[in-house]
């Protein structure tokens, strides 16, 4: 919708404006989703996408063609490896420049609140800088208000046997695990984790890209001590935090380690 929208509000523009002011907008409306499911977010996105999608028009066409000739034909696939790279190298340009942010978690109510102004602003009688600048504006204030909580949390996630448990506190994040899970990254973003340590019994469960994940890969059996957390796997687990005891169940729950 609010693409849609969009293009209606400056559908007069330049087609090259278009694209540049499409894609602004369509991060701006994404940017609730990105946020409340991935926790994290990236400013180069707004020019990322119109750049990255140059050569992806002709590599779909290409693709195409490979495809009816059965990649026969070696000029046409010589030209789509061609754009391939090219993309893959726009790609690596703008992860290089690290604009990655991570700790936001934002509420249904402010998600709303937020999408509501934003198509406001678009549909209002305002000239199109103005649109532009007020929307711009309103983002960096949802970012600000969307910004996680960092306050030391213990999460516990239910499996089969033992629960996989994760500790954070201010951007440290400790996970004692036996498998992998995206979405415990995903969590680990919302906490704005830049310090990150796995501790497990089976390393050998976790794939490369997971394990690249983090800073600090420590193997134990039965318990571990590391810096300044205890933990041991009893018939409920034991998570000690400087001084203070945890017994946790195998359920799903989030224990606020500063209450009470």
């Amino acid at each position: 919708f609010g693409i849609i929208l969009t293009f209606e509000v400056f559908k007069d523009l330049e087609n090259w404006q278009k694209v540049l002011i499409s894609s602004l907008f369509a991060t701006l409306f994404t940017l609730p989703v990105i946020l409340y499911h991935f926790g994290n977010f990236s400013p180069t996105t707004i020019f990322a996408t119109p750049i990255a999608s140059l050569p992806l028009y002709p590599l779909l066409t290409i693709s195409v063609l490979n495809l009816l000739t059965g990649f026969e034909i070696s000029f046409l696939v010589k030209i789509m490896d061609f754009f391939t790279l090219i993309f893959i190298q726009i790609v690596k340009f703008f992860s290089s420049l690290g604009l990655y942010f991570t700790g936001f978690s934002p509420s249904i109510w402010l998600i709303f609140i937020y999408l509501a102004i934003l198509t406001f602003i678009l549909i209002y009688d305002l000239n199109k800088t103005q649109k532009i600048v007020l929307s711009m504006t309103l983002a960096v204030v949802f970012l600000i208000f969307s910004k996680s909580d960092l306050s030391p949390k213990i999460y516990v996630f239910e499996n089969k046997v033992y629960p996989v448990v994760l500790f954070t506190d201010n951007g440290k994040c400790y996970l004692f695990a036996d498998f992998e899970s995206k979405k415990i990254l995903n969590i680990m973003n919302k906490e704005g984790c830049e310090y990150k340590v796995l501790l497990t019994e089976k390393r050998e469960k976790f794939s490369d890209e997971f394990l690249s994940e983090f800073d600090i890969i420590k193997d134990f059996t039965y318990q571990i001590s590391f810096e300044n957390i205890y933990y041991k796997k009893w018939i409920n687990p034991i998570l000690t935090v400087e001084g203070k005891v945890f017994e946790l169940k195998n359920q799903d729950l989030v224990i606020m380690v500063n209450d009470d």
